[in-house]
Formats: C-alpha cells, structure tokens, sequence
C-alpha cells in the first residue's frame, strides 16, 4: 500500500480515528484524576576517606568511589529500613520504607542521593531525613575496625531533604500525549484493519477493476436527498445535478452508431438510490430535448411515482391486463416527459413483467419516444429485473458507495449476463464529496445546446414546460 493510499484510508475512516484518539485521551484524564498523586524527597550524601598525605589522598578517593557504588545498595536494605522505621514517629512496617526509597550514585563522584517517593511530601521529607541520618550512622558502624580506631569512609549529609509540594506522578502532560499517541495508534491500526476487512465497494477505480464496466459518473451523498429527490430540478447547479448530467452525457458516447432508447435501471440490493438516480437522469435527458418516458417496473415497492408526484391508480399493470390503453395510462409530468405509473399492484410481478404483453408495451413505447428509463427493483432478493432487462437494450447497475458489497455487485451483473442482458456502466451513487469528480460545476447546462445531437440523432424541438406544484 502507498503513502497516498494510507492517506485516503485514514481520510475515508477520520471519524473512527478522532473517536480513538479522544478515547484515548479520556482515559489518560481518567487516571491523572484517578490515580493517587505521589512526592518525592531526595538527599545527598558524600562519601569521604580518611587520609594522611597525597598517596593516601588519592587512593582514598578511589576507595570513596568504589564504596558509594556498594552503599546504593544499603539504602534499600532491610537493615536500614528497620533502623528508618524505629526513628520515625509515625508507624511504618520496614517492608513499607524500603519500597519507598531508590537510590542512585552519580558517576565518577562520591555523591550518593537517597530519593524516597510517597502520596504525602511531609512524609516523604519525614522518611528521607531519616534515612540520611540512619545511614550516616550505618557506614560510621561498618567502616569502623574497633572502637578505638576511626572509620576509614565516613558518609556525610551535603543536602538535607527537600520538602516538593508538586507532585511527580501523574504527569498531566506526559499522560496525555502518551493517552492521545496510544488513541491515534490504536484508531489508525483499527482504520487499516476494517479497511483491509472491508468488501463494499469504496472508489470507483476498484469497481471498474470488478467488472470491467465503465463507471458513468459518481452521485455525491447528500442528506437532503431524500426529502428532495429531484435534484436535477429543483437545484440546477448542485454538484449532484452536475453529476447526473454528466452520466446523461456518457451515456450518449457509449455507442453513437447504435444508441440504445430502452435502459432498464437496477441495482444489487434495496436503498442503493437507483429510483433518485433514474427521476434525475430523466428529467436531465428531457432538459436536453429527448422525448423521455420513464416506466415504474418495480411493482412489489414502487417509487418513482411519490417521487414525481403521478398518479398509481392506473399504469403498467392496467395496460398488461387490457384495462387501459397504453395512450390513456401514460401521464405528462409538466409536459417534459411521459411517465407509466405501477398502477395497482398484482399478486404475481415476476409473471406480468415477463409476459408477452409486457415485450410488446416496451416495443411500442421504443417506437414513441427517444428514451424509455424503465425503473426495476433490485436483482438479489427478486428476479424482476433481469426479466425486464432482457427485453430492454441494455441494463444500467447503480452501487451505492461504501455500502454496496463487492460479491453483491459480482452476484447482480452475473444474473444479467444469464439471460444475455447487456450492462451499459455502473453508476457510483452517495459517495462523499471528495470522491466524486465534477468537472462541468461551473457550467450551465443549457437545454437547447447539442440537444438535437442527443438521443438518436434526431432534431427533437425543445420541450419547456412548467413542472407540477406536486
């Protein structure tokens, strides 16, 4: 994996990685607030020789060396804790004092330092003190041969213990950039791994890579869509309308010499946005002068209809029954395109949409208008649309960013491509916006321009009308 792939991964995952890090934070506070706070008092005591002249002198020094190394390890010695606890005034076992107190010589001295850690500094000043005098006497009572003869190193206290009101634990900024570092570790590991776990489809390129198919544009997520589905209408030049355009305009180069007038719209499975996607794209094709029909084929969950507004009294299913005329079952929606509602929803979809009568009302409305969209519902939990699509020139597969699974995907085009259906591109709908490519944001689409090179190549007049309050 690149460096500029490790960045999209953490861009794509920032919100699991902030929530660690904050988390991570968190519970640093949690134990700077939680833990008891600890003080430190320390004293430092120097270890002399006895000598008489220089050769002396010097060899004593290097004795002081050797013996302030031995003596660290005194300090902590049972011996002197249980002299400590007998001098001190407040009650304390030896095993107690000698966890308290560390010591430490400083190299190439004589400086031996004696630093006692406890959770009151009274106490901790209390205990060091004691320990400096207790181990003064100490190394008087080991170095001393006999009583009549002087000791040959004596230990001195140079720093008396140190009363700190600070404490030296927990560190609020230590503990917090090691709780933020510990939290952004854990959230970056946590983003590769569900990235590496991840199978939905997460960027167009891998979704060419999967089937080969170009992809016609890429729909960026909006949260308003679905309280304004008809994007391409109502705000013109919103990046999303853009985007549909430009899936308009692919559509027409895919092949000039053969255009196809019948598109079926699917997807994999429900919610992936293909009835918004085919609303849109409808009402962008008729903008552009193409006399558009759009067909409600989705007879078990029909919603293209409450998106445009139209009547689902009659439609589709009356005309395959003999009810309705195809002519009287078709609605204007604001005299831009024609649009074939459900109508009342039969006890057997799969059936009706794989008749013969279902062939022949597709054939005629070929014959009536320059583009038919027609909207079916998802391949995997029915067969509907690959029975739709079989009749149509070619299907258009709409996968959902990041949500949409890769098998899914594979799964949907392979039961298309079992009854021979031609699939046209995939559409990559509610991508976030840095994934999505505008590259017409700034241009105004204008109905009349190129419309006559449009859908077949015909001259088509422009067809302005006013949309329906609806």
């Amino acid at each position: 994996m690149s460096f500029r792939e490790c960045l999209h991964v953490i861009a794509a995952r920032w919100l699991l990685v902030t929530v660690c890090a904050l988390l991570g934070l968190a519970v640093a506070v949690g134990v700077i607030f939680g833990v008891e706070p600890k003080y430190k008092s320390e004293t430092t005591l120097f270890m002399a020789s006895r000598a008489t002249d220089m050769q002396n002198a010097y060899q004593g020094s290097l004795l002081s060396e050797q013996k302030a190394k031995s003596y660290v390890a005194l300090l902590g010695s049972q011996r002197l804790s249980e002299e400590v606890s007998r001098s001190v005034p407040v009650p304390m076992r030896p095993e107690e004092i000698s966890e308290k107190i560390t010591a430490s010589v400083k190299q190439d001295t004589v400086l031996v330092t004696a630093i006692v850690t406890d959770s009151s500094p009274h106490r901790a000043q209390m205990i060091a003190r004691a320990v400096g005098e207790q181990f003064v006497a100490l190394v008087a009572d080991l170095e001393s041969p006999s009583s009549q003869e002087p000791p040959t190193v004596t230990a001195k206290i140079v720093q008396p213990a140190t009363l700190q009101t600070q404490p030296v634990s927990p560190d609020p900024a230590r503990y917090a950039s090691y709780g933020l570092l510990l939290g952004l570790l854990v959230g970056g590991a946590t983003a590769f791994l569900r990235n590496a776990l991840d199978t939905s489809v997460v960027s167009t390129e891998q979704l060419i890579a999967l089937t080969g198919l170009p992809n016609l544009g890429t729909v960026m997520y909006d949260a308003k869509a679905p309280s304004k589905p008809l994007i391409v209408h109502d705000h013109t030049h919103a990046p999303r309308a853009e985007a549909i355009r430009q899936i308009r305009t692919n559509l027409q180069y895919l092949d000039p010499d053969n255009p196809a007038s019948l598109i079926a719209l699917t997807s994999s499975v429900p919610s992936e946005g293909k009835t918004t996607t085919l609303c849109n794209l409808a009402i962008a094709s008729a903008q552009a002068g193409a006399n558009v029909a759009v067909v409600e084929a989705d007879l078990r969950r029909p919603r293209c209809s409450n998106y445009l507004g139209i009547e689902r009294s009659v439609g589709l299913t009356s005309v395959l029954v003999g009810r309705v005329p195809l002519t009287e079952a078709l609605q204007s929606w604001g005299g831009l395109l024609s649009v074939l509602s459900s109508g009342p929803t039969p006890p057997n979809p799969s059936e009706m949409l794989a008749s013969r009568h279902m062939k022949e009302l597709l054939a005629s409305l070929r014959e009536k208008f320059d583009l038919v969209l027609i909207d079916t519902p998802p391949l995997l939990p029915v067969a509907d649309a690959a029975v739709v699509a079989a009749h149509c020139d070619g299907a258009l597969v709409v996968v959902q960013h990041g949500r949409t699974k890769q098998a899914q995907v594979k799964s949907a085009l392979d039961s298309l491509s079992g009854v021979g259906v031609r699939v046209f591109g995939t559409v990559v709908n509610m991508a976030p916006a840095a994934r999505a490519n505008y590259y017409y944001r700034y241009v105004e689409d204008s109905p009349t321009r190129s419309a006559h090179r449009f859908w077949l190549g015909k001259n088509k007049p422009n067809r302005k009308a006013s949309v329906p309050s609806s």
